[in-house]
């Protein structure tokens, strides 16, 4: 029997791959900010917002059970931070997540993704894998995807094997089928492969390559990936 390698699923990550991740956070932690000096100045009365930040980001750390839920972790913070400053933790927590939220998920692709997406889902299966809460149907691109998995939906977080088996079998195809594209060496390309998954690293930072393994095929443009992942066709 001849095995049928010819490529039927791309999965996307999707923060830093399809469009630039820390200035769409940036902007939501300013909306959040904003919105606390608002409704509840106590909070930011005692923090600006650098402590604030780092406030977050000690509690972030301190409980690493929850780094595959973002959300649930900003959640708790936020309920926290409530009770530090006297305030209702349960209607911070959902309010503040959501302005946060909204505003996180008001994304800008890089130029040409797009199109590429358009284009590719012409003749492929097309799924999201990520690590964070962007939720592509709220953002409206639901279209642009067959499929699409958050890792606090999956319980894991990339590289872990589950996010990814959890792909394959969405995609109802073989893994042999299947290419995985994203800019984490160890989470997008090692978690892949370690399924069988080719990978395409996405640098558009031009980085040195760190890692022992290798991917299957590298961009630093945005235009190069539709050429690239045909070639795996």
């Amino acid at each position: 029997m001849i095995l049928d390698m010819t490529i039927h699923c791309i999965t996307f990550d999707l923060d830093d791959t399809l469009w630039e991740c820390w200035p769409t956070i940036r902007r939501a932690e300013q909306t959040l900010f904003t919105w606390l000096q608002t409704h509840y100045p106590r909070i930011t009365e005692r923090y600006n917002p650098e402590r604030l930040y780092a406030h977050r980001m000690t509690y972030t750390k301190s409980h690493p059970e929850l780094q595959h839920n973002l959300t649930q972790i900003r959640k708790n913070w936020l309920a926290l931070l409530a009770q530090e400053m006297g305030y209702d933790a349960d209607m911070l927590r959902e309010e503040g997540f959501h302005v946060f939220w909204q505003e996180r998920n008001k994304i800008t692709f890089l130029e040409g993704v797009q199109s590429l997406l358009v284009n590719l889902k012409q003749d492929y299966i097309l799924g999201a894998i990520t690590n964070g809460n962007a939720d592509v149907y709220y953002m409206g691109l639901g279209h642009l995807f067959d499929f699409a998995i958050k890792a606090e939906d999956a319980g894991v977080a990339k590289p872990d094997p589950a996010i990814f088996q959890l792909a394959i079998d969405k995609a109802n195809v073989a893994v042999e089928q299947m290419l995985h594209v994203g800019d984490d060496p160890i989470g997008d390309i090692q978690g892949a492969q370690a399924m069988g998954m080719k990978t395409v690293w996405v640098n558009y930072a031009q980085n040195e390559w760190q890692e022992s393994h290798q991917p299957d095929a590298t961009v630093h443009y945005v235009t190069d990936l539709d050429a690239t992942i045909r070639r795996f066709s």
